[in-house]
């Protein structure tokens, strides 16, 4: 099994395989409940985890052949024919959660000899419970479904012993009543270890309890087993504790998990000498709000995107009350100027015009100013995006403040005017990351362009996850099927959510599996981070006939963020495609889940850093740079088109733009040879007169070479009169046969290949087809 993990908006879910670390000691198994073995299971999921239930929207209790951790091999993945299913019988929205589950009578799985006796035994099947989702093919789980597959009723321990069942239970299926089975953990408390004792097993089923002093083999018909939440994914509880306790439970976990401690050099026992003051009078006054922004100063404190505070309704709309009626932006020559007029707001009443440049606010200069401004967007791990957030923060303030603005209009001169904030809200929205969504959108959006390609949008890998990928594999089937000439993906408005949902999804653009990255995670059972280096992620391939191969441009923007840097990443890998932007992706890496607080209010626990094969850190601080940088520039700004598309466009044009050689003149009867390369067509000249009979080939020595012959009429800039891939079922080479002349004709032979994609020697040969009658 692999190291699976789920980001969502950068929250992770550590590996199904990780849960509560405990020890055992040997003793004798116990026989209890003899009534057959087990033949209905049920029994109770619990949770902590508050998106839990937007991971199973269509969930299903899964039967898992545990071979992969019997024998450590952390690729298997268990055959269909292994695998049963059951039903949640309760809502998932409320833990816990009851379900059911019939088991064959006659498991598929694997027979192991696991009872440590020197003989060799037929051996037993092994197996889980737990809560699985099916995304991608028939109702069962292939590879690319392992990451939604969790909350086992085996308990596995953290770290670097994430393979070894420590506790919980298992179901066990004995061929007959030879074989064995561990009736306690040996001294390494782990199972499938070599200290472990064995007692006899009855034939069939047996639910095995793996308890602390020694395992229960239960032979009842309808037994009970749990199935409890991860370590890893049980969210700490600091809600009933004080003020203070929970502050300093908070400061003591930030100090022990936080995944960037050392990346960002953040000191907590400074944050905590600083900030635990305001905490102990927030306490003492029984001051909720001042504890509230205690907790929103700190977050603001720590440089990482994915770290909030409690969400300070009155304070944020106090200062951002007001507007001068105008947006601003970065150009390339190092100007602020306007790029948005509210109609009759201020700035546009005290003369300002679109283009103008801003040259100071309030006596500072213009960077001065935006230096000051508190962005309550923040915090930020990068700083193109804190500087694009402050450009729009910097123009809002509280209703009816007066500032001073400097100004110079396109072929003015420099001006100093006295604005007044007013309510105005239209440039604040002008100037948002999410200008133009109106929320009614579909995870996955497609259309085919006016210029032929195919645009897929892909809005988000936290909605719907079956919707989703159904979405996505019409969007690659259906453009498929129209031959579109290149792919422009648009996750420019992607702000992140299950990782390894968009892994598979990209994995469409894939032939190969590729290792992606390598999760982190902090563990209990070590009390440190561990790299889980002998289980890299990778793609798990869809189906050949469902990839596509064809030029690919994506969409990129500083609105990217988390999940959605990891999956535009993975497309860098071996440069399968291009990234159009003017400024990289947002920058914030890792993963997170919150943990709870007094007053309700929540802190992401950013527990889960992300490597390259190198072991560095990825995404977090760099973010995803664009290979076609797309201007900031007056032109740019104002343009009513869409510049970043447009320019992905124009890069597919010229990465598919033809190369037409010239091959000269030919005849009937004659066999020439020539060379092709990708993106190239060969064209010959053929005179023919009325009456002429003939046939046409295109072949290579291996037969692989995949042609296409298409014959035109004059000229090649008409459409072609005949086209042909493949001659028949047997070849790849192309040709026509029996071709008749009607009158005197000047034609065009052109020699290409499948999609131009293909590169080789070829013979063309026009064959008199008279003679061969």
């Amino acid at each position: 099994m692999r190291n699976n993990r789920i980001l969502t908006f950068g929250l992770v879910l550590v590996l199904v395989i990780s849960a509560f670390s405990m020890t055992f000691a040997q003793d004798e198994a116990e026989i209890v409940n003899e009534e057959g073995g087990a033949v209905t299971v049920t029994g109770e999921l619990t949770y902590t985890l508050g998106f839990f239930a937007d991971l199973w929207l269509e969930p299903n209790i899964l039967l898992y052949d545990l071979t992969w951790a019997v024998t450590d091999d952390y690729e298997y993945t268990p055959t269909l024919e292994s695998q049963t299913l059951g039903r949640v019988t309760s809502p998932l929205t409320e833990s816990p959660v009851s379900y059911e589950i019939t088991l064959p009578p006659t498991p598929q799985g694997v027979l192991h000899d696991v009872d440590n006796d020197g003989e060799e035994d037929a051996g037993v099947q092994v197996f889980t419970l737990g809560i699985i989702q099916n995304l991608w093919g028939d109702p069962y789980m292939d590879e690319r479904d392992e990451f939604l597959f969790g909350y086992t009723s085996a308990v596995f321990d953290t770290g670097p012993n994430f393979a070894d069942i420590i506790g919980g239970a298992v179901l066990v299926w004995a061929p007959d009543d030879e074989q064995s089975f561990p009736s306690a953990f040996g001294d390494d408390g782990v199972l499938f270890t070599d200290d472990d004792p064995s007692a006899p097993l009855p034939a069939g089923w047996t639910t095995v309890y793996l308890e602390e002093d020694a395992f229960v083999f239960d032979r009842s018909t309808a037994p009970s087993v749990a199935l409890p939440e991860e370590a890893g994914n049980e969210q700490d509880d600091f809600s009933e504790l004080s003020y203070t306790e929970a502050w300093d439970a908070t400061i003591e976990k930030y100090s022990r998990e936080y995944a960037f401690t050392d990346l960002k050099g953040v000191d907590w026992a400074a944050i905590d000498a600083e900030l635990r003051p305001a905490i102990v009078e927030a306490e003492e006054n029984e001051d909720a709000l001042l504890f509230r922004r205690t907790l929103n100063e700190m977050a603001f404190m720590i440089p990482d995107g994915h770290m909030f505070g409690p969400f300070l309704v009155e304070d944020f709309q106090f200062d951002t009350s007001g507007g001068l009626g105008m947006a601003i932006r970065d150009v390339d020559d190092g100007r602020v100027i306007v790029n948005f007029l509210t109609p009759e707001g201020p700035a546009e009443l005290a003369g300002i015009e679109l283009g103008a440049e801003i040259v100071a606010i309030d006596g500072l200069t213009v960077d001065e100013a935006i230096a000051e401004t508190f962005v309550w967007s923040g915090p930020f791990s990068t700083p193109w995006v804190e500087r694009l957030q402050a450009l729009r923060y910097v123009v809002r303030m509280p209703l009816d403040t007066e500032v001073e603005v400097t100004f110079i209009n396109p072929d003015g001169e420099e001006e100093t005017v006295t604005l007044v904030a007013t309510g105005e809200r239209e440039s604040f929205s002008a100037s948002s990351f999410n200008q133009g969504l109106e929320g009614t959108e579909l995870p996955v959006e497609f259309r085919v362009l006016d210029s032929g390609y195919g645009y897929i949008k892909v809005y988000s890998f936290s909605d719907n996850l079956p919707l989703t990928t159904e979405l996505w594999e019409r969007a690659l089937t259906t453009l498929t099927a129209q031959g579109v000439p290149g792919i422009i993906l648009d996750m420019r408005q992607n702000g992140g959510g299950f990782t390894e949902v968009g892994y598979q999804m990209m994995s469409f653009f894939f032939d190969e599996e590729h290792v992606i990255e390598i999760s982190g995670a902090y563990a209990e059972s070590i009390e440190d981070f561990y790299i889980y280096e002998e289980v890299p992620g990778t793609f798990s391939l869809p189906p050949e006939d469902q990839r596509y191969s064809g030029p690919l441009a994506v969409l990129i923007a500083p609105s990217c963020g988390s999940a959605c840097e990891y999956v535009v990443r993975s497309l860098t890998i071996e440069d399968r495609a291009v990234m159009i932007g003017q400024y990289p992706t947002q920058g914030i890496g890792g993963g997170w889940q919150p943990f709870f607080l007094p007053e309700g209010e929540q802190l992401p626990a950013i527990s889960y850093p992300t490597y390259d094969e190198d072991l560095n850190v990825i995404i977090e601080g760099t973010g995803v740079e664009p290979d076609v940088v797309v201007p900031v520039t007056e032109e740019t700004l104002f343009s009513e088109d869409d510049v970043i598309l447009l320019a992905a466009e124009d890069y597919l044009n010229e990465l598919t733009a033809l190369e037409t050689v010239d091959g000269g003149e030919v005849a009937i009867g004659d066999e020439v040879t020539g060379d092709i390369s990708e993106r190239t067509r060969v064209q010959y000249t053929l005179n023919v007169t009325e009456g002429d009979r003939f046939n046409v080939f295109v072949t290579d020595e291996s037969g692989e070479l995949d042609t296409v012959v298409r014959i035109y009429i004059g000229s090649a800039d008409t459409d072609p009169v005949i086209v042909n891939d493949d001659f028949d079922d047997t070849t790849v080479n192309s040709g026509v046969e029996d071709i008749e002349i009607p009158q005197d004709f000047t034609l065009i032979v052109e020699v290409g290949t499948f999609e131009d994609a293909s590169a080789g020697t070829y013979t063309l040969t026009i064959e008199n087809f008279n003679e061969e009658e």
